[in-house]
């Protein structure tokens, strides 16, 4: 029988005698997994790097090299030492001698242990992680990716620079009587049939293996195989139909339903290894931008998800605080952005269990990729990995290449990306990179400089990323700003990720002033980075005189205001592209959460803090729901209905607090229906849906009905469109 046992005391001490002395420690006792800063942290060695401009003090701890020192018991014949994750180039050692060498963050890497004394004392030694491995180029967090880490460690426009170092993710010793079950793939479609495969690691020789099915903790499904070992390169395969499943699926859409594989391996009627793995039948289907879930269309009401600490002190509450809250947003997608992480393996865990949809992207964002030999040896090892590590899990519905990375720069890499998913996971689509082809990422408001309601000129089929920067909450602002430093927005806004021009732009001026200020702006976003190269810290004064300027508002107003201009921002996205559902098959707003206290573009703040358009987008992510078109001196009144069955309830429509419309109404399952119209009026409107179960409302504040110069908008919104395709280096379908 297996058992497997985390490990989780260890020991952290740096290499240097030197640095000892400075910190006046030797070895201290820390809880695994944990990054160096994260533990340095939990000691008091450093100041909270989140808190002002403290980050800027820890930039000397990725320098230099780090020892963990673990101790395992052995107890069994045969054991396997498994590290889930390590950032990023380690040495095992043991008695002074190295065992292996790893290269590379998200690959778990697996060493057999089993020949040392049945008590030992491992050590991990961490080698510095030097920037020059990902240096920059123009704009500011653009760079060449020379490693297989995180991007976003290296500074991003929501995140700090803090280059984490150390064992981020699980250390498991894993045992076993003589045989280890490892490489295990389980997959099963809608329809009832299942693939499972594995290799052993064992003697070679004739094997029992047993295969048992369970829904919770009935057998549904039994069978015995023999099976002969001839080589440790031997992979064993087996398909079978069963009867009577219930398809996973996506929370809106029916049951994210769960069953768990068991495979024991058996000689003489002894248990030589078993495993257990949970995994759902689930087929997908993607046609262009269209995803199929169980041969049923799904529209994506999704968000975008960085990884949720700086410092990856990523713990199961933390995952399922955040997860939850996507899930009450009523999004039914997350996209795992490229410049951040394989999460940890109870993420995945967690959205399985709640029925949301990941779109899961490789490592590279915003980068050139270097393509040398070592390099392209170690993508391949990684992303075998990756896939390997997660394509059990049924919420896995999408493979991506990356983030904003060129298509043709890198065709390469995209087809040796596509080839390991389709050798590995064929069950699930691959999608080269995102943008891509029909995919886009919207970013002619706010980057742009565009109005809000320019969303309605969208030119494409998937917006997966669009989305407005905000100021949280004022308690929010207090626990990472000095009180001196609260208000007006001044240096440490700024390097909290605040772009001062855009919030004077979207906040503080009016729409006439803002065609003027629209062009000078773009203008001095573009010039910045390259005059910044010889005249440092150019950019921070320029956005500095900004703050004068947004300053003269009182600082409740301003977040009052600021966080009504991205709710309503999203809002205005989110409902056009639904209602137009013929034309698009989802959007992704950017983003969900943030990995420090920062001001950015999240709906959910680093300490779980909500901000307006929270509030906003779970009313237009409702999935179902009334929303409020005007064409015109029309108000159009349509529903929706994402889910997979029919709805039958009341309608009402408010003006001013006065019921205008009330109606019966029934709507088929994921459809779209004209409820009516009246005659358009500016005013406050509201609507309610009501049903046997629930009430779902939805608000209309008159500045939603906006729209000027919307010839001139629409050229524009074409143009940008157009142009960043270019920019990225991508197949574009605008027309």
């Amino acid at each position: 029988m297996r058992t497997t046992s985390e490990i989780k005391d260890a020991y952290l001490s740096p290499v240097s005698e030197k640095l000892k002395e400075d910190l006046g420690i030797n070895w201290i006792k820390i809880k695994l997994p944990s990054t160096v800063q994260a533990a340095l942290l939990e000691y008091g060695l450093i100041e909270d790097p989140y808190f002002a401009d403290n980050y800027e003090k820890i930039q000397w701890i990725n320098k230099e090299a780090w020892l963990y020192r673990i101790k395992i018991r052995r107890k069994k014949k045969l054991s396997k030492l498994v590290f889930h994750g390590v950032d990023y180039r380690y040495s095992i050692i043991f008695n002074s001698k190295e065992l292996a060498f790893h290269e590379g963050m998200f690959a778990p890497f697996i060493i057999d242990v089993s020949n040392l004394p049945e008590e030992s004392e491992i050590i991990v030694k961490v080698h510095p992680n030097l920037e020059e491995e990902r240096p920059y180029i123009i704009p500011p967090f653009l760079g060449l990716k020379k490693n297989m880490r995180f991007s976003m460690s290296y500074s991003w426009d929501f995140a700090p620079k803090i280059i984490t170092i150390g064992i981020w993710d699980t250390v498991e010793l894993i045992e076993t009587e003589g045989v280890f079950i490892h490489n295990l793939k389980v997959r099963g479609n809608s329809y009832g049939e299942l693939d499972i495969s594995f290799v052993l690691d064992a003697p070679l020789g004739e094997y029992d293996a047993e295969i048992r099915i369970l829904d919770n903790n009935d057998v549904i499904f039994e069978s015995n195989e023999k099976i002969k070992l001839k080589s440790s390169e031997d992979k064993f395969h087996f398909n079978y139909k069963i009867s009577d499943i219930i398809p996973w699926s996506p929370w809106d859409q029916g049951e994210p339903k769960l069953y768990t594989l068991e495979v024991s391996i058996i000689k003489n009627g002894s248990v030589l290894d078993n495993v257990k793995e949970s995994f759902g039948f689930i087929s997908i289907r993607k046609k262009g931008t269209s995803f199929y879930i169980n041969d049923r269309k799904i529209y994506l009401r999704g968000v975008n998800w960085v990884p949720a600490d700086s410092l990856l002190r990523l713990e199961k509450d933390r995952y399922e605080k955040l997860l939850r809250a996507v899930r009450e947003l009523n999004a039914n997608i997350i996209r795992v952005w490229g410049g951040g992480l394989r999460e940890r393996k109870f993420f995945y865990d967690l959205t399985d269990r709640l029925g949301i949809m990941i779109w899961q992207e490789f490592p590279f964002a915003c980068e050139d990729i270097e393509m040398s030999k070592h390099m392209m040896k170690l993508i391949k090892r990684e992303a075998e990995g990756i896939v390997k590590y997660l394509r059990n899990h049924p919420s896995i519905v999408l493979w991506s290449g990356g983030n904003e990375v060129s298509y043709w720069k890198h065709i390469k890499l995209f087809k040796l990306l596509e080839k390991i998913v389709k050798e590995n996971n064929p069950e699930v689509p691959f999608w080269p990179v995102s943008p891509f082809d029909g995919d886009t990422h919207s970013w002619y408001v706010w980057h742009g400089f565009m109005p809000i309601y320019s969303y309605r000129y969208d030119q494409m089929r998937l917006v997966s990323e669009f989305g407005l920067q905000s100021v949280p909450n004022i308690d929010t602002l207090k626990k990472f700003l000095p009180k001196d430093k609260i208000w007006p927005p001044n240096e440490l806004w700024i390097k909290h990720n605040a772009e001062l021009s855009k919030h004077y732009f979207y906040t503080c001026i009016s729409e006439p002033k803002r065609l003027i200020y629209r062009l000078l702006l773009l203008l001095e976003q573009a010039l910045i980075p390259w005059f910044e190269r010889i005249n440092p810290g150019l950019s921070q004064r320029i956005m500095l005189k900004y703050s004068k300027k947004i300053g003269r508002m009182d600082l409740g107003e301003f977040i009052k205001k600021n966080q009504y201009i991205q709710a309503l921002g999203l809002k205005i996205g989110i409902e056009h592209f639904r209602v137009n559902r013929e034309k698009y098959d989802g959007s992704l707003l950017w983003q969900f959460n943030e990995p420090w206290p920062t001001i950015c573009w999240s709906v959910f703040d680093y300490y779980g803090g909500k901000k307006l358009a929270y509030y906003f987008v779970k009313m237009s992510f409702e999935p179902l729901q009334a929303f409020l078109v005007r064409e015109g001196k029309k108000l159009m009144i349509y529903l929706i209905n994402d889910t997979s069955e029919k709805v039958k309830g009341v309608l009402k429509i408010y003006k001013d607090d006065k019921i205008i419309i009330e109606k019966p109404f029934n709507i088929d399952e994921n459809s779209i229906s004209i409820a009516g119209h009246i005659k358009f009026s500016y005013g406050f409107y509201r609507t309610e849906i009501i049903t046997k179960e629930r009430i779902i409302r939805n608000i209309y504040p008159q500045e939603f009905f906006y729209e000027e110069f919307k010839f001139i908008n629409r050229i524009l919104v074409k143009i940008f469109q157009k142009g960043m395709a270019v920019a990225f280096g991508v197949p574009s379908d605008v027309e």
